[in-house]
């Protein structure tokens, strides 16, 4: 699938490939990718100790075993699901006809993480982000996944959140973006197996949800809403078929 959804380009810039494996020095994988067009698939990754939903980073399969200039494109994108707008840093084959400038792409790993685009002496675009602790606690379990539940899974029963809780293993020395990740995605996988389903903000536009619902709904509710929208539903609760024998035995 297209990733279509992003907002404003801040800057695009050709940048070294040495520039490129450095930075990829201080990434960690999400585990998914994004397609941003039928022929260029990327891995997203976080940089490590920075939350995805602050900046991601794309690469572009393939492209670490280049050499040369790379793109390095930087916007802002809207969140599908929240409407929150994060950076984001992709890093990508340079084609001719990009409108970019030659620059130098530099992150720095203080005590906060800072990205750079710069050339010669100028800064072009720089971006500062606090950093987490470098690991978690493999004791801390319980507090990380029902942190998530508090904040993005509330449709879930609390006992749900606490029984992922008591299942997910944080091994010795996993970051804490890496830990984060894990205990979203079991309570996702939760979701989902119980009959839930994410729905972005155009879904549940487009299906007459309130403005202010949330992204989980109820998959049989989802289901309704999209038949009705196809002219399949009934009020009465009658399928297609009943419906059509029905009107077929009133008219004889």
């Amino acid at each position: 699938m297209s990733n279509s959804k992003v907002a404003d380009v801040i800057i695009r810039a050709l940048v070294s490939a040495q520039d490129m494996r450095d930075a990829i020095d201080w990434l960690e994988p999400c585990g998914h990718a994004i397609w941003l067009s039928r022929t260029t698939r990327c891995a997203r990754h976080n940089i490590i100790g920075v939350p995805a939903k602050r900046i991601d980073v794309l690469v572009q399969d393939g492209i670490d075993a280049e050499d040369g200039l790379v793109c390095c494109e930087v916007v802002r994108k809207t969140g599908k699901y929240d409407g929150a707008v994060r950076t984001r840093l992709t890093l990508r084959r340079h084609h001719t006809g990009y409108d970019a400038v030659e620059a130098r792409l530099t992150v720095d790993m203080g005590e906060k993480c800072t990205v750079r685009i710069t050339r010669g002496g100028d800064t072009l675009w720089s971006q500062s982000f606090d950093r987490l602790r470098a690991t978690a606690s493999p004791h801390g379990v319980r507090d990380l996944v029902m942190w998530h539940w508090s904040r993005y899974f509330r449709h879930l029963e609390s006992s749900t959140a606490e029984g992922v809780a008591d299942e997910l293993v944080i091994e010795e020395g996993t970051t804490i973006t890496a830990a984060n990740r894990l205990a979203s995605n079991r309570l996702y996988e939760e979701s989902v197996a119980l009959g839930w389903r994410k729905l972005t903000a155009r879904e549940r536009e487009r299906l007459g949800f309130l403005a202010d619902a949330g992204a989980w709904q109820r998959e049989d509710v989802v289901a309704e809403r999209r038949a009705a929208r196809a002219g399949l539903g009934s009020p009465t609760g009658c399928g297609e078929y009943t419906l059509a024998s029905a009107a077929e035995g009133g008219a004889r």
